[in-house]
């Protein structure tokens, strides 16, 4: 595999995917984000400014975070004014700026984890991102990068939980005759609305609607307390 260091030991199983299958680059555009140049004046969490968030205006900003795989909302926002924005380490290419894809945290100890990012806001250059030419493949894409099997094809030419946009960009990509409907999209799906329903009983999310005590899912049948914890 030109210029990747291999684990030969674990080539043998899986070196025929590379063969078989289009390499995540055929399917989407890897990009690396935004960098700041200085993350303490440009970047805040949403309950400091939310009084501000229309006005300054501030944006989501993804930038790479815990281990969370299919979703995973973001606390972070970047300060978005024009000035701001000219005083920017690194811009990239604007065509990333709000834009739907996928995104994975560039370092973890716990492992390779994708979720869906919005394109409500913009990414980070630790926030690592994919873009799908088709979108309708976003939700199949999500499952199979989540898988098990390919999170072993990465660990061939990945160490110590780093995850480079020129690694996960050759992983190969498995697609069914009609991937956006595949079983692996329907899961994907659902693991994913799911996790962001819980999201809104989360008190440090954007997307905070009520504790999880209180909302109506919590409640089983009883409206007393300790049955409720």
């Amino acid at each position: 595999i030109e210029s990747g260091p291999l684990a030969y030991s674990q080539m043998g199983p899986i070196a025929h995917l590379f063969k078989e299958f289009p390499a995540l680059t055929d399917l989407g555009e890897t990009r690396q984000g935004i960098i700041t140049g200085d993350d303490p004046v440009f970047v805040r969490f949403w309950w400091e400014v939310a009084p501000q968030l229309k006005e300054r205006p501030w944006i989501p900003f993804y930038k790479g975070g815990d281990f969370q795989r299919f979703f995973a909302s973001t606390a972070l926002v970047l300060d978005w004014k024009e000035e701001s924005r000219l005083r920017f380490h690194r811009k990239r290419d604007p065509a990333i700026y709000f834009r739907r894809g996928l995104t994975w945290s560039y370092r973890s100890q716990r492992g390779f984890s994708v979720r869906i990012m919005p394109g409500d806001g913009v990414h980070g250059h630790v926030g690592h991102s994919v873009f799908p030419n088709d979108q309708s493949l976003s939700f199949h894409l999500l499952g199979v990068l989540n898988s098990v099997l390919l999170e072993y094809v990465l660990d061939v030419f990945s160490a110590f939980g780093k995850y480079e946009l020129f690694m996960v960009g050759r992983l190969p990509i498995a697609l069914q005759q009609a991937a956006p409907a595949s079983v692996v999209a329907g899961i994907s799906q659902s693991i994913h609305d799911v996790k962001q329903e819980w999201d809104q009983g989360s008190e440090s999310s954007p997307n905070f609607v009520a504790p999880w005590m209180l909302r109506e899912s919590s409640r089983l049948g009883s409206d007393n307390l300790p049955s409720r914890l």
